[in-house]
């Protein structure tokens, strides 16, 4: 595998809007008493359905978008395909269903981030709690003032904040309650 071939057949799949989401259900169990396990949300994942590049991970995609400085317009995708999902998915159900999408370190830092979100929201029409921004504990240690800047105002948009492998970094539960997690 060239990886310099890869490299430009990643970034032009981006661009040519090639690159999918699928929705990975969140079921609750507990949904209410003598009825069983329903959809409350979903977590959004990136594919790329090539035949070529069949075997390519996710965070292969991810790695090479950013690395090629391709970042912002990558998320800018993905927040946008989020809230149109959501909004479809509301539209069909008529039920507010939730979608979670990943975010790294590199987005964070970004102070247009919660501008991106709250033009997204509005396009789509959907409420602002059905998209929750799902971190790592060490992305919000890369620049912890910068960074809770940026996530004060993605929760002053009212979107959802999840922390994915809590205890893997370095946070104890102390500091885990002066951070605005809505999701562990």
């Amino acid at each position: 595998m060239n990886a310099h071939l890869l490299d430009e057949a990643i970034i032009e799949a981006l661009q040519q809007n090639e690159l999918a989401v699928f929705l990975q259900p969140i079921v609750s169990i507990h949904h209410k008493a003598g009825t069983n396990e329903k959809c409350i949300s979903a977590e959004v994942l990136l594919r790329w359905p090539n035949q070529e590049w069949q075997a390519l991970s996710p965070s292969r995609l991810i790695d090479v978008i950013y690395k090629k400085g391709f970042g912002k317009v990558f998320i800018r995708w993905l927040i946008n395909n989020a809230c149109q999902r959501c909004a479809e998915l509301i539209s069909a159900h008529q039920e507010n269903i939730a979608l979670t999408i990943n975010l790294s370190s590199i987005d964070l830092l970004d102070a247009d981030l919660p501008e991106l979100l709250a033009q997204s929201i509005a396009l789509w029409q959907i409420p602002a709690e059905n998209l929750i921004i799902e971190i790592t504990e060490n992305d919000i240690l890369v620049d912890e003032i910068k960074v809770a800047k940026v996530i004060d105002k993605i929760k002053q948009l009212g979107c959802k904040l999840a922390l994915d492998d809590f205890g893997t970094g370095y946070s104890s539960m102390a500091r885990l309650r002066n951070m605005p997690i809505d999701i562990v």
